[in-house]
């Protein structure tokens, strides 16, 4: 997941809000660089802004990721990945048998 443009920097007053699925599993910060103080990504309703921001590295969501920017010094962003793959959805098969007996009409 990614600020946009990243690497390149992020345009002025953008905002979005990123869907945790279950089992996210916790972060890994591949790059972080915001203006501190104004551009802000929110994990667990805690703010994460500057540089290098090594105290979300490690964080485990459980809601929904925001990210702001204002109008005035752009950086090139943030990328952070799950730690953690998430499970791919499981298929049930269920298989049945039925014998038939010699002579019957199913036969």
């Amino acid at each position: 997941i990614s600020s946009p443009n990243f690497p390149s920097y992020y345009g002025r007053f953008q905002g979005c809000r990123i869907s945790v699925p279950e089992g996210m599993g916790p972060i890994s910060v591949e790059s972080f660089e915001t203006q501190r103080g104004y551009d802000i990504l929110t994990v667990n309703g805690s703010p994460f802004d500057g540089y290098g921001d090594d105290e979300l590295e490690g964080t485990e969501p459980d809601s929904d990721i925001t990210w702001t920017s204002t109008g005035t010094e752009l950086k090139k962003g943030w990328k952070i990945c799950a730690t953690r793959a998430i499970p791919a959805p499981t298929t049930t098969t269920s298989t049945t048998s039925l014998n038939v007996e010699e002579g019957s009409p199913w036969e």
